[in-house]
């Protein structure tokens, strides 16, 4: 067979495999599963699709439209390199735009030269005719020409080989695929340069395109396969975690005990799935009610297993322990200690009296504050509190506080979520700011003190689980004027 008829042979059916593996590759990018990978595969074999084309059209038509062939296949094998080069950094996770961007805009400035002054490159003489791919002597320029093209290349191989050795559970794979490029570019170089200088009318630069592609085809796929398998499971991992988010909800009180002129209310908002602040409203009696708010470190899996662990441990104590704050917060400091590695634990356990408007609490390190709002002097002060982190030290060293409650009284207990979160600038929402509202609002619920929090650090994202408990002593006067609730229009 005729060099020629077999090179058109060989470019036909390079050009029909090309055009269908780009269809494939088309129609995978529109699936969930490695978009931008297929995306750029189908751009790399659509411009080999043409390449082969036009090559198929140089080896079969006329010597006076060579020329103008020559051209286009000239044009078409420059666009070859920006897109294997894009591909491949994106196929081994080498992401940097300025290298593509910097081959696509060389690339580019060939395709004008060639439109606009293909004498740069090609003479309009003749060479020897029966070379099916050199049919005009090129200028010295056409040196810079193929170095820019297998510039490209050869960066694109160095790095797939480069980032290959940095995926070793892919080490199979890319055996077979790093060849398979080398090929391509020797075929390449073989049409370009050898065979013109030792006049072997032989082009081959069709199966190393084809060879390139399948190898490219089998190893995306795999990787596709594998990212597939990856969204599932991550998919059945989160439907686990929104479970357990239903379970840790479940563990919080959500309805508080009726006490006549006091009223008890809580709110948590976690910034994740799972969170680490916990809180549990008990009644123990006509009068009273048993309040624990606690923070553990960090959020997560752990942390939220951390919080099933005390409510477990408050749900086994006697009834006449829950009476002591230091020993119910001793108790839970047994349960926890060795036993939470490296994470701790801040909590506050009190006990609240409608019987003679009192408070008693023990704090076990919750650095927060417990502010309480003074009807009768209009002011807020901040409850002292004394005692080590639970789980961390055998000894708490609490010390049981006690507070007088008045009509018109308020008394917050939250975590730190609240007072340090951050703006945009970087800004703290602080201590100060927490209090004024406290001051200033006259909270029927917590919605209003989250509302300003979450409205202080719009455009941020939630550093922290915030919860808080509220107790309420209803005045015996008219309500003090106070400042209408912005969260109730805001829903939250």
């Amino acid at each position: 067979m005729e060099p020629v008829l077999l090179a058109s042979y060989g470019y036909a059916w390079a050009s029909g495999a090309a055009f269908l593996i780009g269809l494939f590759a088309a129609f995978m990018s529109t699936g969930r599963s490695e978009n931008e990978l297929w995306r750029r595969f189908s751009l790399l074999s659509f411009v080999n699709t043409a390449f082969c084309l036009v090559s198929v059209w140089q080896n079969q038509t006329t010597v006076e439209n060579i020329y103008v062939a020559n051209r286009w296949n000239l044009g078409l094998g420059m666009l070859l390199g920006p897109a294997f080069l894009d591909f491949v950094l994106c196929f081994a996770n080498y992401r940097n735009n300025n290298v593509t961007s910097l081959g696509w805009a060389a690339a580019f400035v060939w395709l004008a030269i060639l439109a606009l002054q293909p004498e740069w490159l090609l003479t309009r003489e003749l060479s020897f005719v029966e070379m099916p791919l050199h049919y005009y002597k090129y200028t010295s320029v056409y040196f810079l020409f193929q170095a820019t093209l297998f510039g490209m290349i050869t960066f694109a191989l160095i790095t797939l080989y480069v980032q290959g050795r940095n995926m070793p559970e892919r080490t199979g794979l890319m055996r077979r695929v790093l060849p398979g490029c080398v090929l391509w570019a020797t075929c390449g170089f073989w049409d370009t340069t050898i065979s013109e200088l030792l006049r072997i009318p032989l082009p081959i630069s069709w199966a190393g395109g084809v060879t390139v592609n399948v190898a490219f085809l089998a190893f995306v796929t795999r990787r596709s396969q594998d990212a597939f398998r990856i969204q599932e499971k991550h998919k059945s991992v989160m439907r686990d975690v929104g479970h357990a988010r239903e379970i840790q909800l479940g563990l919080i009180t959500h309805e508080f005990p009726q006490m006549g002129n006091i009223r008890i209310i809580g709110k948590y908002l976690p910034m994740e799935e799972l969170g680490g602040d916990f809180y549990n409203v008990r009644k123990l009696d006509m009068n009273r009610s048993s309040i624990f708010i606690s923070d553990v470190t960090g959020h997560g899996i752990a942390s939220a297993f951390i919080t099933a662990m005390m409510k477990i441990s408050l749900e086994s104590l006697p009834a006449e322990t829950l009476d002591h704050p230091g020993k119910v917060l001793t108790h839970l400091n047994e349960a926890l200690l060795d036993k939470i590695m490296d994470r701790f634990i801040t909590g506050v356990y009190g006990i609240v009296d409608r019987s003679n408007l009192t408070f008693k609490f023990c704090s076990a390190g919750h650095h927060p504050p417990l502010l309480h709002y003074r009807a009768a002097q209009d002011d807020v002060v901040e409850l002292e509190t004394r005692g080590r982190l639970l789980g961390a030290f055998e000894d708490l060293e609490i010390r049981e506080e006690f507070v007088q409650l008045s009509p018109g009284d308020r008394v917050l207990l939250v975590t730190d979520g609240t007072y340090e979160a951050f703006n945009q600038e970087g800004k703290m929402f602080g201590m100060e700011r927490l209090k004024d509202i406290f001051h200033k609002q006259i909270l029927s619920s917590l919605d209003p003190l989250f509302y300003e929090v979450l409205r202080f650090s719009r455009g941020s994202r939630q550093a922290d689980d915030m919860a808080g408990i509220l107790i309420c002593v209803e005045p015996s006067a008219s309500n003090r004027p106070g400042i209408s609730d912005p969260a109730q229009s805001a829903g939250i």
